[in-house]
């Protein structure tokens, strides 16, 4: 099934402007406001974040940044309908009837950029085309603006079948999948508890332009976290005996915690990104800030790092006499992938990729994983896969950018894939 040339014209368009308005995890106002707007004269139910977003499942999310990014959102032209709809959390979900019941599929879309600012070199396509990002902190240098795309391509098709399907599509707009922080939070507001099939995708990853990966392998259980000691100032020359000194505390901790011995069942990972301490050079400091992730190949082994992070600042609190707090800021588990689903899909796959792959290495960690467990969990089928796209630049550097010819191709899987789920009628 082909598609036509009206929605395939919007695809890139719809990237481009998408592109152009960055905006990080639980900040896309903006974003969620033009797909609102994009979405709704075709004829689906749109539900917003009182519907799609379980709000005590949110994780990583600063209300400063929020009420910038819904101040932004309407200095850049967001209608305030569409603002008041969405309210304080942003993302959407597009309901789509059959003619008669039927099985229900999902398909979800993440919709964040990265805290990347975009490079400004004349020979990087979006600076050159003008579609850069006008936001300075963030840039869709992950695909996301492509993913969103391919769901509204998607929502144009599906309208034009004017119901002639049997049973539901549901396409799911998530924020916050940088970091990890979303998609527990819409799987968990019970959305896709009536699922049959589920679909989601990236786009790159290291596969090449015409290649697709129906089952990637090694999408590692990660666990973020943010870690805060808390001592005692006192002055380093005259009293130093009254400190309890939280920087030197948080030094010994990443020590030890890059030290947790590897897992011989399998592979894991932990990384302290930052640390932030102390107010001055003569000045015991009295607080320390550390940013980190584990990963861990399954849910178990991941689970092993964390105990040993929690076992390391119990022995620090003793050592340094510091009050420490963990805080989880993101989380996916591992991905079990339906590979009998796969299987019935491939074919399509062969009609519009000229190298299909059933496993590829994905090698990082995806929030997805959420929304594929509890869909398995209620008895649906799951499947998440890689559409290849030649790349300018990696993932989360300032001059990514991918081969836009990958949006039809995937778009045109997607069609496939319904046609053959839900019995379009023709």
């Amino acid at each position: 099934m082909q598609t036509n040339q009206t929605i395939l014209a919007a695809l890139i368009a719809d990237r481009r402007h998408l592109h152009q308005h960055a905006e990080l995890g639980w900040c896309e106002f903006y974003t969620t406001a033009y797909l609102a707007s994009q979405l709704a004269p075709l004829g689906g139910q749109l539900f917003f974040s009182q519907h799609v977003i379980a709000k005590s499942q949110v994780m990583g999310r600063d209300l400063s940044d929020v009420i910038a990014a819904k101040a932004q959102a309407k200095a850049w032209g967001a209608a305030k309908h569409w603002l008041d709809k969405i309210g304080d959390y942003p993302g959407l979900m597009v309901q789509f009837d059959g003619c008669s019941p039927g099985p229900v599929l999902a398909l979800r879309f993440d919709m964040d950029a990265v805290a990347v600012s975009e490079s400004q070199a004349a020979e990087h396509a979006p600076t050159a085309q003008l579609f850069a990002s006008k936001n300075e902190r963030a840039m869709h240098a992950c695909g996301h603006d492509g993913h969103m795309a391919i769901g509204l391509g998607l929502a144009r098709y599906i309208a034009s079948l004017q119901r002639q399907f049997q049973g539901q599509i549901k396409l799911l707009f998530q924020p916050a999948e940088e970091g990890c922080r979303g998609a527990k939070a819409m799987a968990e507001s019970g959305i896709l508890d009536d699922v049959d099939y589920f679909l989601s995708g990236h786009l790159g990853l290291g596969l090449p332009s015409n290649a697709i990966a129906m089952t990637p392998t090694h999408l590692f259980a990660t666990t973020k976290f943010d870690i805060q000691l808390f001592g005692q100032a006192a002055h380093a020359g005259a009293s130093p005996e009254l400190g309890h000194n939280a920087l030197a505390a948080a030094c010994q901790a990443v020590n030890q915690m890059m030290a947790i011995a590897p897992h011989g069942q399998g592979v894991t990972r932990l990384n302290i990104g930052t640390i932030k301490a102390g107010s001055g050079r003569n000045v015991i400091a009295d607080y320390a800030l550390l940013q980190g992730e584990t990963r861990g190949e399954t849910l178990a082994l991941n689970q092993y790092m964390m105990q040993r992070v929690a076992q390391i600042l119990s022995g620090i609190h003793l050592a340094y006499n510091v009050t420490t707090q963990l805080d989880i800021m993101g989380e996916a588990s591992d991905v079990v992938q339906s590979e009998a689903l796969a299987q019935q899909l491939s074919p399509f796959a062969r009609q519009h990729f000229s190298q299909v792959l059933m496993a590829y290495p994905f090698g990082a960690s995806e929030d997805v994983s959420h929304l594929m467990a509890r869909v398995q969990q209620c008895g649906g089928q799951a499947l998440y896969l890689l559409f290849g796209a030649d790349l300018q630049a990696g993932h989360h550097q300032s001059r990514f950018d991918f081969d836009e010819g990958t949006l039809h191709q995937a778009l045109s899987f997607y069609i496939d894939a319904i046609g053959q789920l839900l019995a379009i009628k023709n």
